[in-house]
């Protein structure tokens, strides 16, 4: 039997025009050369890799809905090839033209193709060709200059079913249309008649080449739109908090800085990344202090447990004696100041008589002896507070050395000494933290 006949006799079998099937089937002739191995069978397609079957090589999703279809129909034989019969090809006839009356992409091939009984076969080939075949059509993809055979091999099939072909066979030639019918189309592009679909594919095909504009006619030029999508990865509410607060080290502070900048991340909305003022001497002291105490306890607790509230007690009682007695020593220190300026004496030395004569007072002992631990979990809270001592002295003989003034820096430790625990000791309690110990230091002028 011929099987170019018997697939055209499927067509008509369908409904469609003797002109219809004529297409159809020149195009499976272009497919398949009606090789019964690939009329019938499975094969792999060489662009992709994927499996094809059937008449028109359908792969994918659609290969599988066509199999599924056959096999209900009896029509897959042991070796899971397609039975070689007549009923087996008005099957796949009657699975194709389903396809174009039902499925939304295949709408332009319904419209003019499957609507048109004696359509051109210049539009026809187009239609059929690219939108529902979906065949590399002008060789951009696989074929390259090889298209031109598959195009001719098309054209002899369809001149043998007793079609008659006029023109170039080349894929980049424009359908046929008279001027009226170019009118026509052009009309419902412009007037929004069309589908996105269909009006994205009419400008793909006039850009192409293979669809032709009426005279003096253009395609519509939109503007790409701006994006009004925030820019970024939302960052976390707790990664927020933390740069205000001044929790980051400098280097992560760096890195989401230039993360913002970028447009990398960005904040929540109602939310601002708010640059914290650099930390002093003392509020680095006090981030140690805060870090160190933290250790202390944790190590306490998981070492001794409740036993050890009795050394927090004691630690506690240190540093309340500590505290006054720094207080104490520091105002004996400005009085000795305002001695030694009345006497004419140098205002360091005065200081230093002032220091020195607190020292020998009884409530200067009594206050060292609140001050020295008794328990070993005391002297540990007590061996991380000497580190903010440091800062103290450090920061006092900054200020004298920037200034040259001893009274300022005299009064910048006393100051520390006696504001820099009271303040944060006193703070409000509460879940948030106690007031930095930066913002307690007071302005000093000459």
């Amino acid at each position: 039997m011929s099987l170019m006949k018997d697939v055209y006799q499927s067509f008509i079998n369908v409904g469609w025009s003797p002109n219809q099937a004529r297409i159809m089937t020149a195009e499976v002739g272009r497919e398949n050369d009606f090789n019964p191995k690939n009329l019938f069978g499975r094969h792999v397609d060489a662009s992709n890799g994927k499996v094809n079957l059937g008449m028109i090589s359908w792969q994918g999703s659609r290969g599988k809905n066509l199999d599924a279809r056959l096999r209900s129909k009896g029509l897959i034989d042991k070796s899971g090839n397609i039975v070689r019969s007549q009923a087996s090809l008005n099957e796949m006839a009657k699975f194709l033209d389903t396809e174009i009356k039902t499925k939304p992409e295949y709408k332009r091939t319904k419209s003019m193709f499957l609507g048109n009984p004696n359509v051109a076969y210049d539009v026809a080939k187009e239609v059929v060709g690219k939108n529902f075949i979906g065949w590399d059509y002008t060789g951009s993809a696989v074929l390259g200059d090889n298209v031109k055979k598959h195009h001719a091999k098309r054209d002899k099939y369809y001149g043998q079913l007793g079609g008659k072909v006029t023109g170039s066979t080349m894929s980049t030639q424009a359908p046929s249309m008279t001027n009226a019918q170019k009118i026509k189309v052009y009309q419902a592009y412009k007037s929004g008649k069309m589908s996105a679909y269909d009006k994205a594919q009419y400008e793909s095909d006039v850009k192409a080449g293979v669809m032709q504009l009426p005279k003096n006619a253009k395609l519509n030029t939109t503007a790409p739109k701006k994006s009004t999508a925030p820019k970024g990865e939302e960052l976390p509410l707790g990664v927020v908090m933390a740069y205000n607060n001044g929790e980051m080290d400098n280097a992560a502070q760096a890195q989401l800085d230039a993360d913002i900048k970028s447009g990398i991340v960005r904040a929540p909305k109602g939310f601002k990344l708010i640059k914290p003022k650099p930390k002093g001497l003392v509020g680095r002291s006090a981030d140690k202090l805060k870090a160190g105490g933290k250790a202390v306890v944790d190590n306490q607790f998981d070492n001794g447990g409740v036993a050890n509230l009795v050394g927090v007690a004691d630690a506690a009682l240190g540093v309340a004696g500590g505290m006054a007695d720094m207080a104490m020593e520091g105002w004996s220190g400005i009085g000795g100041m305002a001695g030694a300026a009345v006497r004419g004496q140098p205002i360091i030395d005065g200081y230093t008589t002032g220091v020195n004569g607190y020292r020998e007072t009884l409530p200067s002992n009594a206050l060292k002896g609140a001050a020295t631990p008794r328990t070993q979990t005391g002297q540990s809270f007590m061996d991380v507070l000497g580190i903010v001592d440091d800062g103290i002295v450090a920061a006092g003989d900054g200020v004298y050395n920037a200034t040259g003034s001893a009274a300022a820096g005299a009064a910048t430790q006393t100051g520390l000494n006696a504001l820099g625990f009271i303040v944060p000791a006193g703070a409000k309690k509460g879940r948030g933290r106690t007031a930095p110990i930066d913002e307690a230091r007071p302005r000093l002028t000459q």
